[in-house]
């Protein structure tokens, strides 16, 4: 049995996405429906069982239900979503009753205001200059105020967060230091990888600003595309202001839609690096990131069978998704293929070219240089 304390469930509860008096009402179910428990199951007289923090009841078909107990952000997400984003309470029967109420004054302002997490802040950047540790350190600081508090791997920094008071959420907020755990959409398959969300494409993408990734590293900061999924966390701040200094009081959370293709990745890559870095020197780097390419993007999501409320730990296949997921790789990859095929054949050409030239354009005299007579 795990119980969560106020702060602990106001933290989980800010990070899925209530805001406000939300925070404070979320909070206050939460206490009644399970006591902070979050493997408490409870089986009801038509049959159906609900379960974790917030009770979520088993006729909602669409959550799995093993997840609901052992995952609490999961969970969480599962309340954010049946409260219509904490504006509409009447699912729980605790909110019908009242029964709620009775916590409202432990979790703060009479619920009227959501409770203030401090998370602890670093003093200074400890990691080593060009690596995606140090820029994503650097860069949340430049954004917030707040530089990370802890060291450690890349892979390592979503359980670093929340050890040092930080929140982490699958859910993608702007700002937010993205983690990628060991070998996640590309990232390095020991140390992981981390960067900075810049912004959320209109396609549900991430737009994702980071050193060292393929190699280059400090002064030059590289940009990429991304998705949420699998091995993917996002870990912020809470306390103080947003400005610098303080950290993110409203974190904006702005939610993934997924079934959208319309890749831009790589366009939206160039146009942004040509910006940042005019001339030549900018033209060549945004080719070296357009050519760069992302591998497979998937965007599918399982469904379990459920038979009667019951988890039938059956998963089935989403075939809209391997579909989707096919057409964005296709799709993705396409234009790195067609960079890279014209860079080998116009330098292809260049070569040839300069041969010719040395050998007076004289064919015997070209194959002669070519064998090295």
């Amino acid at each position: 049995m795990a119980k969560y304390s106020v702060a602990s469930l106001t933290t989980l509860a800010q990070s899925v996405g209530f805001k406000g008096a939300a925070v404070g009402i979320a909070v206050a179910i939460a206490l009644a429906e399970s006591g902070g428990d979050s493997s408490a199951t409870h089986p009801n007289s038509n049959g159906s069982v609900d379960y974790g923090l917030w009770q979520i009841n088993s006729i909602h078909t669409e959550y799995n239900y093993a997840r609901l107990i052992s995952d609490v952000t999961y969970n969480a997400t599962a309340a954010f979503q049946l409260s219509s984003g904490g504006t509409n309470w009447t699912p729980w029967r605790t909110y019908q009753t009242g029964a709620y109420k009775q916590y409202l004054g432990s979790v703060g302002g009479g619920g009227t205001s959501a409770p203030t997490s401090k998370a602890i802040k670093g003093t200074s950047n400890g990691y080593p200059k060009g690596q995606c540790t140090w820029y994503a350190d650097d860069r949340y600081h430049a954004l917030t105020g707040y530089y990370v508090p802890w060291s450690g791997n890349a892979k390592d920094w979503a359980a670093l967060a929340m050890s040092k008071g930080w929140s982490v959420s699958p859910s993608p907020i702007v700002p937010s230091i993205v983690c990628f755990q060991a070998g996640v959409q590309g990232a390095d398959t020991t140390f992981g990888h981390v960067g900075v969300l810049e912004r959320i494409n209109t396609d549900g993408t991430l737009y994702v600003s980071m050193q060292n990734w393929n190699g280059i590293t400090y002064p030059n900061t590289t940009y990429w595309t991304f998705h949420t999924g699998a091995g993917v966390s996002f870990i912020y701040a809470v306390g103080g202001s947003q400005s610098p200094g303080g950290g993110l009081s409203s974190p904006v959370d702005m939610p993934v839609t997924f079934g959208s293709v319309g890749y831009t990745g790589v366009l939206e890559q160039v146009h942004e690096t040509i910006i940042n870095v005019p001339g030549f020197y900018g033209i060549a780097l945004a080719l070296d990131e357009a050519e760069q390419f992302p591998g497979y993007i998937d965007l599918t999501q399982p469904q379990t069978v459920n038979i009667v409320g019951i988890n039938t730990g059956v998963t089935l296949p989403d075939v809209s998704g391997l579909i989707r997921s096919g057409v964005a790789t296709v799709t993705d990859n396409a234009v790195p293929t067609i960079i890279r095929g014209t860079l080998i054949a116009t330098g292809a050409l260049l070569i040839l070219a300069l041969l010719m030239k040395a050998a007076g354009s004289n064919p015997q005299s070209i194959a002669a240089l070519v064998a090295g007579e």
